[in-house]
This record gives structure tokens, sequence and C-alpha cells, in this order.
């Protein structure tokens, strides 16, 4: 995407009372490649690459969800943003590092309940039930995924890391265009937003809260509150699973808590506890169907 294609706008109030760059473009590849690559092609210089600019699109062509797995986002029907976040390079940054995907998610999720409307027949603490997160980086409506997270780092200068979280959000898809049948909409799951502009600025005002939350507990999440918010909306806990581990060993048993850092804790069935930092992880329902 070339420079004159970009449009800047300031996006402010919402975020917590900061003043954001957003960036929107009619289409990308990747809103985090196109992100990163205007980090890099200005040498990450931070007055031109200011903290939690964003860039966002409707029509994502060529992006990718964790693993390299293709996330095409259908023109007009799916939302497409990430944000740079520069920490400062210290022993706090990576504790911080870690939770940013998961951040996200939280803020993803208080965003579609914030606006979405009540679906007939469900008490507000039923709407709520509804929406999950999937360990590490999923939003799920009924246990089935509506959005999708990715971070991505992309290097220090002056003395602060940066790095990207990008989200895709299946706003208005139909059944027929879903990327899998685990998939689902905010539309399809009757939660879309009435005004479907105010999600974006709804989730960087819930982001930015977690993150400054964050800072300020020098990225301890369990001071910051991220750690208990997590626990309890997480729909990988408490529940039997299958975690293909990055070196492509399967560890099956039972996901019992997050540490710390966000890493997921599960006891195997040969009794041993092992805390995941990544992997891809699905609950598998017993043999016997209970």
């Amino acid at each position: 995407m070339s420079a004159p294609a970009i449009t800047q706008l300031l996006l402010g109030g919402r975020a917590a009372g900061t003043e954001l760059r957003l960036i929107s473009v009619p289409e990308a590849t990747s809103t985090n490649d196109v992100l990163a690559d205007i980090w890099e092609r200005t040498g990450g210089e931070a007055s031109q690459n200011p903290a939690l600019s964003t860039l966002v699109t409707y029509a994502q062509t060529a992006g990718v969800g964790r693993h390299g797995r293709e996330w095409i986002s259908p023109r007009g029907k799916c939302l497409a943003a990430s944000t740079l976040v520069r920490l400062v390079d210290d022993e706090a940054a990576p504790r911080i590092l870690g939770w940013l995907p998961l951040i996200a998610g939280l803020a993803l999720r208080s965003a579609i309940l914030e606006l979405s409307p009540p679906a007939p027949g469900f008490r507000p603490d039923e709407q709520a039930a509804r929406v999950e997160i999937k360990w590490p980086n999923d939003v799920q409506i009924d246990g089935s995924k509506v959005a999708g997270i990715l971070g991505r780092v992309l290097g220090t200068r002056d003395g602060e890391l940066s790095c990207v979280v990008g989200t895709g959000v299946n706003i208005t898809l139909q059944a027929d265009e879903l990327p899998t049948q685990q998939a689902t909409s905010l539309a399809l799951s009757g939660m879309l937003p009435a005004r479907q502009a105010e999600l974006l600025p709804a989730y960087l005002s819930e982001f930015v809260a977690r993150l400054e939350a964050l800072r300020e507990a020098r990225g301890d999440a369990v001071a910051s509150g991220a750690h208990g918010e997590l626990s309890d909306v997480c729909s990988t806990l408490r529940a039997r699973v299958a975690a293909t581990l990055p070196s492509g060993e399967v560890l099956h048993g039972f996901a019992t808590e997050l540490t710390p850092e966000g890493h997921l804790v599960i006891r195997s069935d040969d009794g041993e506890t092992r805390a995941v930092a990544a992997g891809d992880v699905e609950r598998v329902r017993p043999e016997n169907g209970v």
C-alpha cells in the first residue's frame, strides 16, 4: 500500500482520553504487515510511529492468523485492525508483551457486549456468558469463532520495544461465507451492534484501559486484573483439551488454570502438569459423552 493511499485521521476522546492516530485504508493485504512496513520504512521513529497508531480496513486480502493460516476479510463484511504498541524495553516488557493478545481479546469481548443489543430471551448475565475467550487468541460466541488476534514484535529503537496487535472480526458474514464450520459472525449470532462504526473505538478504549493497567502494575497481570478477568471468561479452562504444541507434540489432558504469565496449565493424562506458552488448543469431549 503506497503512502499517498493512506488517509490519516485522529481518533480521540473514547480511548481513555488518549488521542490516537487512525490510518484508514480502503483495502490492505494484512493490517499487521502494512503497519509493520510503515514502521520499518520510517526506521521506527517515534515521531512518525506514535504509540497506539491503528490501521484499519474493511477489506483484507491476505491476512494471516496463527501459524500462517489465511485470514481473508470480504469487502465490507469484516473489520481488520492493527495497533502499534510501544513498550519501555525493561524487565516489565516481556511480561506485558505476553499479555497483549490476551487483553486484546478481553477488550474486544467487552466492546461486543457493550454495543450489542440484548438477544431475545437472554438475561444480561446469559448474554455475557455467550461471549468467551478461547486461549490464546480467539473470541467466541456460543463456542464459535467470531474474531482472531495476532501479535507481532517489530523491534527495539531508542530504548523502546515496538509491536503490533492485530484483530479480525467477522461482522456481517453469512453462513455460506464463513471460513470454517467453527466460525460465526456478529450478525449470525444476533449480536450485531446497532452502530457498527462504534465497534473499533469501543475496542480501542477497552484495550488502552487494560494496557495502562498492565503498565502501572509493571506487567503483573494478577495485580492489573487481567489474569482474573481472563480466568473467568476463558472457554478453554476447566475442560478436557488436546494441545498441539509448536514442536508438533500433541498433549492431552485437562486445562486447569492460567499462570501469571498467561500460559495455559494442562494436567496431562500421565499426571504431569505442564504450562503451555503457545499452541493450538481444542476442547475434547470425553469418550463417554459426559
